[in-house]
């Protein structure tokens, strides 16, 4: 990749004490950005914006335990708050310092848990599209389209990628075929348990006690909210966008008009995403 100099990204592992975490950096100078991807994705979802980000960031982007390379649960349950833990000693034993994190969908979960919980941590916060109104997030989650959506795709994790290719076409014809071969790579590489809880209309195990009002009120760093357009499949209403500003100390919300839950980042379309990223990092 090349954006004025050669960016090299390294493939490395984190033991954290629990679990081995899989993670790509580009260490170069500059302070740290860690970017947090969503469930079924890998650290390569967020390639479409890297070149972008190294001129300037010390890069770290990790897998999720039971995605991409990463370790999976030892006893099979997938837990936010293992996320979380996990989260946290990669930020303490490999970054070292205060990092900007970037969390995209379920990743801005444990961003807003750290943020709120762990300041010394946290520089400043972007959440990519992800509500924190459980009740609302949970009836998206437990609606059938949903439930059936993650069953399928339960189905198809671990599977050779060039056996899922067939069935993305059906499920993603909005997808070229390179962003779809990330897709079942991705797929290929992720643990099925990690998608019980979707699939079997379990979100409340997962989540545990989350309480997103309350966290959101805990925040003082900056905080960048990135609303994809409802009408193209974005997750977070208005209602809500303009509640979450409200309970920010020093929160910033951006909608992204014309693109959907992905940010642009499934379809390389990043063009929207960064015109609202990149303000923001510089002015920290």
């Amino acid at each position: 990749m090349v954006i004025g100099e050669v960016v090299l990204l390294e493939e490395r592992s984190f033991d954290t004490g629990t679990i081995t975490v899989n993670y790509a950096a580009a260490l170069g100078e500059g302070p740290p950005l860690v970017l947090l991807h969503g469930f079924t994705d890998r650290w390569q979802a967020f390639l479409p914006i890297i070149p972008w980000l190294t001129t300037r960031w010390r890069l770290f982007a990790p897998d999720m335990r039971g995605h991409g390379r990463s370790g999976r649960a030892h006893d099979g349950v997938y837990r936010l708050a293992d996320i979380v833990a996990d989260t946290v000693a990669f930020l303490t034993g490999m970054v070292g310092e205060p990092a900007v994190l970037f969390g995209d969908s379920a990743g801005a979960f444990p961003v807003v848990e750290i943020a709120a919980g762990h300041p010394e941590l946290c520089r400043a916060a972007v959440v990519g599209d992800m509500p924190f109104d459980l009740q609302y997030l949970t009836g998206v989650v437990h609606s059938p389209e949903s439930t059936a959506l993650h069953g399928m795709l339960r189905d198809l994790a671990g599977l050779p990628a060039r056996t899922l290719l067939p069935r993305l076409a059906e499920l993603r014809p909005d997808l070229d075929p390179p962003a779809r071969l990330a897709v079942a790579e991705s797929l290929h590489l992720l643990d099925p348990r990690a998608l019980d809880c979707h699939a079997e209309g379990r979100f409340n195990d997962l989540i545990g006690g989350f309480d997103g009002d309350a966290l959101l009120g805990r925040i003082t760093v900056p905080t960048l909210l990135l609303q994809a357009d409802p009408l193209c499949g974005g997750l977070i209403p208005d209602t809500y966008m303009q509640h979450a500003l409200a309970l920010l100390a020093n929160g910033h919300g951006v909608r992204l008009d014309g693109i959907g839950h992905g940010l642009g980042l499934d379809t390389w379309q990043v063009t929207t995403l960064l015109r609202a990223l990149l303000p923001f990092l510089e002015s920290l």
